[in-house]
């Protein structure tokens, strides 16, 4: 079924915005599950680095495995790899 326009009915009301409330907005929600901010992905870069560091040191591999490592560790656990580093590095190694 088609209006006048010749826009097939329910297209109008599809494609209308309404403006969303600060609290609603994207990383707004509060509801826990937004994206980290940049404070809590540099320190999660930094500890996965200090981690890679310790693997490195305790295994005498590259950095590049030292990270492969890491990440499959923490795929293996079902643990996001900022978990698994933080474990690391509080027990200085695996």
């Amino acid at each position: 079924m088609k209006t006048k326009a010749g826009t097939p009915v329910g297209i109008r009301a599809s494609r209308q915005t309404r403006a969303v409330p600060k609290d609603e907005a994207v990383g707004q929600s509060g509801s826990g599950d937004e994206a980290p901010d940049a404070t809590t992905q540099d320190e999660t870069r930094d500890v996965v680095a200090q981690a890679s560091g310790f693997l490195v040191a305790q295994f005498g591999i590259s950095p590049e495995t030292a990270f492969d490592k890491l990440t499959a560790e923490a795929a293996d656990s079902g643990r996001p790899v900022g978990d698994v580093a933080r474990e690391i590095v509080r027990n200085g190694g695996l």
